[in-house]
């Protein structure tokens, strides 16, 4: 039953991902081979990681379809290890300037924009990380290895950028892959931004519609707990008044026997006489019947 509800709240891939990661302060989330095959139901939507602020650590397992990711709130990932899936076209990774690993193999990627402070990085990267990636004729034609281009570079880095563009011509940098391009570009432009609000917007509401679905299944749940505790209560209450009843009866029982005792007494008395009974009876047996 609980499967069931689960199902009919689950309408979307970011509501999947927040029902597996239910918490916002998860720093590791690791997708296995049961999530692609769930995800397969929403091929168009995007992985939407926003919800995740303190975040460092993705990694998607085994092949799938996944098309898109949205990781520009995670400004503290360190690791994306997503390859063998159906990213295509370009993969934005300028929002974050604390990667260290990076592997997005066997994609349909053709380009990558990353931050500036990972310019070094690329260097000591493995190529196999970056290529080859898939070639899909029926959806786009990538090139064999994605074109990575900077972006976004810290405000030392643009002010010694601007005095070198005095002093001669900018030149594109080289990484150890010799097919990989690295250039520069532009900020983010105004409707960027404002897409990038609306994200945001979007996410606070999906996550607020969460909350309120679990604050409902917790008010069910207590509701059930409750129910269940007066139903307990009701059973203990009904064998105390069994107990009760049972030791009326016992005592009713005690009393006519009491009255049997006394009765056969005064009968013994007439018999064998009061001095007789004394000696003979209340001297030898003096419990037995008082």
């Amino acid at each position: 039953m609980k499967n069931q509800k689960e199902t009919q709240q689950i309408k979307s891939l970011t509501d999947l991902l927040i029902t597996k990661f239910p918490s916002s302060l998860t720093r590791r989330i690791e997708l296995d081979s049961n999530f692609i095959k769930q995800a397969k139901k929403w091929p168009d939507q995007t992985l939407d990681f926003s919800f995740y602020e303190d975040l460092e650590y993705i990694e998607v397992k085994g092949g799938g379809e996944i098309r898109k990711i949205k990781v520009s709130q995670n400004k503290k990932l360190q690791s994306l290890i997503i390859p063998s899936q159906e990213l295509a076209g370009t993969l934005d990774l300028s929002s974050n300037s604390e990667i260290v690993e990076l592997n997005i193999a066997n994609n349909l990627l053709n380009t990558v924009k990353v931050h500036g402070n990972f310019s070094q990085k690329l260097k000591g990267l493995r190529k196999n990380n970056l290529s080859p990636q898939k070639h899909n004729p029926n959806k786009i034609h990538p090139v064999r290895d994605a074109t990575v281009v900077l972006l976004d570079m810290s405000e030392a880095e643009k002010v010694k950028s601007s005095t070198s563009n005095h002093q001669k011509s900018p030149e594109p940098e080289q990484v150890s892959d010799n097919s990989t391009k690295t250039t520069t570009s532009e900020e983010k432009s105004a409707p960027d931004l404002a897409a990038e609000r609306n994200y945001q917007i979007s996410q606070l509401e999906n996550r607020l519609k969460l909350l309120e679905i679990s604050r409902n299944e917790m008010v069910n749940s207590r509701e059930e707990q409750i129910e269940e505790l007066e139903q307990q209560l009701a059973k203990k209450e009904n064998k105390i008044q069994e107990l009760k009843a049972a030791l009326v009866e016992e005592q009713k029982v005690s009393t006519t026997k009491q009255a049997e005792v006394d009765w056969l007494k005064k009968q013994l008395k007439q018999i064998i006489g009061e001095e007789e009974y004394q000696a003979k009876v209340e001297v030898n047996y003096p419990t037995r019947f008082k």
